[in-house]
């Protein structure tokens, strides 16, 4: 993926974090939660993919 963007003209980079924080709204709205099996990353991972995309030159954030 990074080296895709590379070609773009890309100024930052901010990667944005699954969390699981709407789970309640669907619930309050009838509807099925469809990633209630998908975890979080850990801030290991959002630290490593931070790392790799700053490797390749990009101004990069993580939202929290």
């Amino acid at each position: 993926m990074a080296d895709f963007l590379a070609n773009l003209n890309i100024l930052r980079i901010d990667i944005l974090p699954y969390h699981k924080l709407g789970i309640p709204k669907y619930e309050m709205l009838g509807r099925k939660y469809e990633l209630v099996d998908i975890s979080p990353p850990s801030k290991e991972a959002l630290s490593n993919i931070l790392k790799m995309l700053s490797s390749y030159g990009f101004n990069t954030r993580i939202e929290e």
